[in-house]
């Protein structure tokens, strides 16, 4: 049981090292939990740091009927398995967040309805990034429910060493792709305003340095914070540096 964990690990890092994009990526991930019994996966991003919203499945092997049938009905915001990420830390099988009597009308009709699709057990692993990114793997396991459950007792623990390496590939290039998607376009005098505040200028000296009025020079300053979402000019500056606008 070792050696095969082992052999399993060693072989999945060895062909990341030569992964250099998403679909590269999905793949190698997508033949290593096959071979453990897992008939597909998803990896979806809750938040990043900077944009604080709900993104779209990133990457995934789910039926493409059922994908965009989950978004259609905007079916996360009843999912109870996509619900217990908020509150674990470590992975959870379905049955053990997911309680029969306590579901709703409109819960069990998306789980029959996702059962159609062979969406019926899996596991899943919440992902807290050292970036401050949020995100979910799930793994869907194949076969007859006790077949499922010995799954998952199984490999709990590879699909949790396997889902931490495949996440520290794959959030670089989810991160900066939803940054690049959600992130402000900011005037070149907007940029400039920020790059001094954050070097501790006053208003008054900006606009003597820039040679605005400081009247411009605030409002400059208010529209970088509304592109932002940022409820003071510290807060948008960091907002701005994390986010690649302006320097550091």
């Amino acid at each position: 049981m070792v050696d095969a964990l082992t052999n399993t690990m060693s072989d999945f890092v060895d062909r990341l090292s030569d992964v250099e994009t998403r679909e590269e990526l999905q793949n190698v991930f997508e033949r290593t939990v096959y071979d453990l019994g897992f008939s597909c996966f998803t990896y979806h991003m809750v938040k990043v740091v900077g944009i604080g919203t709900r993104l779209p499945l990133v990457m995934t092997t789910y039926p493409k009927q059922w994908e965009n049938r989950y978004f259609e009905q905007n079916y996360m915001t009843i999912d109870p398995v996509l619900e217990a990420c908020f509150h674990r830390s470590l992975p959870y099988s379905w049955d053990e967040v997911v309680d029969p009597g306590a579901l709703t009308k409109e819960q069990k009709e998306f789980f029959i309805e996702a059962g159609d699709f062979k969406l019926k057990n899996g596991i899943s692993v919440p992902i807290n990034g050292y970036k401050g990114e949020f995100a979910l793997m799930t793994m869907v396991t194949d076969g007859t429910e006790k077949e499922a459950k010995k799954t998952i007792e199984e490999h709990r623990h590879t699909a949790h060493l396997l889902t931490m390496y495949y996440h520290n590939h794959a959030s670089s290039m989810v991160v900066g792709e939803a940054l690049k998607r959600y992130t402000p376009a900011l005037t070149r005098r907007e940029k400039e305003v920020l790059s001094w505040v954050a070097n501790g200028k006053t208003t008054w000296e900006i606009s003597e340095i820039l040679s605005i009025g400081e009247t411009t020079t605030l409002t400059h300053i208010e529209n970088a914070k509304k592109k932002l979402n940022a409820p003071s000019r510290t807060q948008a500056v960091v907002k701005a540096i994390y986010q690649g606008l302006i320097d550091a």
